[in-house]
């Protein structure tokens, strides 16, 4: 199964602040994920 996260903000910084929040509230159980990288990926490059 596979999920999307889809976050809005006023600002970019503003969405980025929601993505991240949303990423460490993230509950997973199973097999491995890549959460982790999708926490470090904030598309700041």
């Amino acid at each position: 199964m596979m999920a999307k996260l889809i976050v809005t903000g006023a600002s970019r910084e503003q969405a980025i602040a929601r993505a991240r929040r949303a990423l460490a509230e993230f509950n997973i159980a199973g097999r491995s994920q890549c959460i982790a990288f999708s926490s470090r990926n904030d598309g700041t490059s």
